[in-house]
């Protein structure tokens, strides 16, 4: 079994040698790094290039203009060689025995690694206070999300073979930042089996445009209650409870909003 991580970057020149550093210091050697780059104009090549001799081979990348972070993700995927694929963003950063952790998961589920599926743990967000906080997730909380079209998952922890991209396909670039919701929707509706480890996988660092309020994400959430549900009084229902949620993260700290789901 061989992993592919997919790393996309855009002027990441503060945060993406730690990402690489993450990638390197897996206890685990059997993968292939990739990174995608959207034509940096700061330090990320320069940084790219200055670590590729120490991944001996394993590392490619590209560096060219994109249409957005799912395009770039989807050159990624593309790209990928491996049986699972993980993302892992320029801001973010596995842990060490991250891989380790995932095939010994694999192996104890004795999930068939050429077979459709999608793995997943839980991830430490770090809060620009400099606190942490281990964010859980269980299928459960998914099963329930799903039912509302959300996603109650740690998707930068979320690995999912190359076998279910082929079956249903890549990112909706029509989507802007929710596109990891659908994709997770997409494969629970088509029958995908989704695993849940109690373990944690990787580090995600507070700045993402999904991690506050966003106009943006209003849109791509109308997007996706409209793809999926066809019920006009299901629609205002789903979509009313989820405006005044995010007019509550635009209110409250992240780190208040964080702390409630988890106890979900």
């Amino acid at each position: 079994m061989r992993y592919s991580i997919i790393t996309v970057s855009y002027n990441s020149e503060k945060t993406i040698e730690r990402t690489i550093k993450s990638i390197l210091a897996q206890s685990e050697k059997d993968y292939e790094y990739i990174i995608v780059d959207g034509a940096s104009k700061d330090y990320t090549v320069k940084l790219v290039k200055q670590y590729e001799p120490l991944f001996e081979g394993r590392l490619r990348w590209i560096s060219e203009p994109d249409k957005g972070i799912y395009n770039a993700m989807n050159k990624g995927i593309s790209m990928a060689k491996g049986d699972v694929i993980g993302i892992v963003n320029s801001d973010d950063w596995l842990e060490t025995d991250a891989l380790i952790t995932i095939s010994e998961a694999i192996n104890t589920l004795r999930i068939n690694t050429k077979s459709s599926f999608v793995l997943t743990g839980w991830m430490k967000f770090h809060y620009k206070d400099g606190s942490v906080q281990v964010i859980r997730r269980t299928y459960e909380q998914f099963l329930s999300g799903a039912k509302k079209y959300d996603m109650y998952l740690n998707h930068p922890a979320t690995w999912v073979s190359s076998e279910a991209y082929k079956g249903i396909g890549y990112f909706d670039e029509n989507i802007k930042i929710l596109a990891d919701n659908d994709l997770m929707l997409r494969l629970h509706f088509n029958k995908i089996p989704f695993h849940f480890i109690s373990v944690v996988i990787t580090n995600m660092a507070d700045g993402g445009v999904s991690n506050h309020f966003s106009t943006i994400r209003l849109k791509d959430r109308n997007m996706i209650i409209n793809k999926y549900e066809k019920s006009i009084i299901n629609k205002l229902y789903l979509l009313v409870p989820y405006y005044i949620k995010e007019l509550v993260k635009w209110i409250l700290p992240l780190k208040l909003i964080r702390k409630i789901k988890n106890v979900k």
